[in-house]
């Protein structure tokens, strides 16, 4: 899986965005403990935002907060903050993707399906951004999973 080693800087919202959907297509599955979502399971799993926190700022109480939550900010490093904060409104879009994904993946566990969920919602940050879905549509085809692209 791919966690950042270091806090970004100067990532645009694109860039952000190619970078968790990368992640989550090569995860395969959501960041769960099998009842809630996580932002970093024991096995190694990271979801839409815990793949953008470096390991020397990632925080076990973060864990059953938002990244809109005072807990988060209260516990975040500063750094890590100074990313968060401009970006947080795609931030939040983007964990809300994967843990409607998570409950998606809940119910119907069956092969590319899981995939698909996780491409039409990330198709719907994407058209809220005004992103490029480019990348996103390579990673599905990738798979070899047969879908319409989503709409630009």
């Amino acid at each position: 899986m791919s966690i950042i080693k270091e806090v970004p800087k100067d990532w645009s919202e694109q860039q952000i965005f190619d970078f968790v959907a990368a992640h989550l297509f090569e995860q395969g599955k959501p960041s769960s403990n099998e009842e809630y979502c996580l932002y970093r399971t024991k096995e190694g799993l990271a979801c839409a935002i815990g793949c953008l926190i470096p390991d020397s700022f990632y925080d076990k109480q973060f864990e059953g907060f938002s990244i809109e939550g005072e807990t988060f900010f209260k516990s975040a490093n500063p750094e890590l903050l100074a990313f968060v904060l401009p970006n947080q409104r795609l931030l939040k879009m983007l964990q809300t993707a994967h843990d409607t994904w998570y409950e998606q993946y809940k119910k119907r566990n069956n092969g590319n399906n899981k995939l698909l969920t996780l491409h039409s919602l990330l198709c719907v940050v994407a058209s809220d951004f005004y992103l490029s879905t480019k990348n996103l549509d390579s990673l599905l085809e990738k798979q070899q999973v047969i879908s319409n692209k989503c709409e630009e």
